[in-house]
């Protein structure tokens, strides 16, 4: 069992909590930090019979001998050091971790989402639905808490340099009124090996990309070629990749990888995807356990799923897509933690991975 829980950061809240965590069985409760709503809340666990300790929590305690999960009570009420706490809890297995609702509760801010085409869309669209977000889509003025919006018109498939570059051009006072950099942002990336094969299977199906007749008379290994290196309309791969790459350095956006988030049914790995969730819901300040978030998430049949499953590239790429490839500048396959050998090397997971998921989310309007 792993949940977090968000309530009121005052004594009232605190004391309801206490009494429900006491009626669930929980006799133990650590608090922290040190301060004047810890020393409340430690005074009334005292008072109703069990253990609460003030002391700096440890995310490696277990629950002994099958008993109820270890409670975790943060008292801390400043958004951006409570942030910093939840941080810590990254590595939690089990617990119910209880902390005061700010405003960077998931529903007081709105959401950034961004994909890369082909990357998993759906499954980032599904979690911010199972998060609790509803979709606002095309971002107003003044978007609204608890709604997730594209950065730019209905297009979750910005890229940064359109967004930085072009759109700063068209907009009134080079765009800095816009919501993004003062909100956070989740960017979902994925292998462009198996991002290709899932372009050279989807692109040219009627109804589902307005170029779609350029590829539509090639065959497979045809259209892999084209998507690799087009000197007439699409480009290279790496010209595709390298627009969205600058969106993993900004602070504000977590990235996340179709690896980590597709889990065991998407050829990941449920602990895997499991973390990542428990990441975001601590970054993003999320309520709930999950566990449930991740049975939501993957949906083989969503209008445009094909070939979901990881490192599909190395059934699907032929000798001549995969030296063509190789013949490319790799520089955009080490920005995203991906080898640039992988069309044949071993390995699911990008680099990078563990670095996003440690890394804090920080808008514009706060520091770590």
């Amino acid at each position: 069992m792993l949940e977090l829980r968000l309530i009121a950061g005052d004594t009232a809240s605190v004391r309801a909590a206490l009494e429900e965590l006491h009626a669930a069985g929980h006799r133990r409760i650590t608090i922290w930090p040190d301060n004047e709503l810890a020393g409340e809340a430690a005074r009334r666990a005292q008072e109703s019979g069990y253990d609460a300790r003030i002391e700096a929590p440890d995310p490696s305690v277990h629950a002994p001998g099958g008993g109820p999960a270890p409670c975790l009570l943060l008292a801390e009420t400043d958004p951006a050091s409570l942030s910093r706490q939840l941080l810590r809890l990254i590595d939690l297995k089990e617990g119910v971790v209880v902390a005061p609702r700010t405003r960077h509760a998931f529903d007081a801010r709105p959401l950034f989402l961004i994909s890369i085409p082909k990357a998993g869309t759906h499954l980032l669209y599904a979690l911010a639905d199972a998060f609790g977000y509803d979709a606002g889509i095309i971002c107003p003025e003044w978007p609204k808490p608890r709604h997730w919006y594209c950065v730019e018109y209905s297009n979750s498939h910005t890229r940064a340099t359109d967004f930085f570059v072009d759109t700063v051009r068209r907009s009134p006072f080079g765009n800095r009124h816009h919501a993004f950099a003062t909100s956070p942002a989740l960017f979902i990336y994925r292998n462009p090996l198996d991002i290709l094969v899932s372009e050279a299977h989807y692109y040219h199906r009627d109804g589902n990309a307005i170029f779609g007749g350029y590829l539509k008379n090639r065959s497979f290994e045809e259209r892999l070629l084209t998507l690799i290196d087009d000197p007439w309309l699409f480009g290279t791969l790496r010209d595709r990749m390298a627009g969205f790459v600058p969106w993993l350095e900004f602070p504000n956006v977590v990235p996340v990888s179709f690896e980590e988030l597709v889990g065991a049914r998407g050829g990941g790995d449920d602990a895997v995807q499991r973390r990542l969730i428990w990441s975001l819901q601590l970054k993003l300040h999320v309520p709930g356990n999950p566990d449930a978030f991740a049975s939501q998430v993957f949906d083989p049949e969503s209008a445009t799923f094909n070939a979901g499953q990881i490192a599909s590239h190395r059934e699907k790429l032929g000798e001549r897509a995969r030296n063509r490839f190789l013949e490319l500048p790799q520089d955009f396959m080490r920005a995203l933690g991906y080898s640039a050998q992988d069309a044949t090397a071993p390995g699911r997971f990008p680099l990078r991975s563990e670095e996003f998921i440690l890394r804090p989310l920080a808008t514009a309007d706060e520091t770590f």
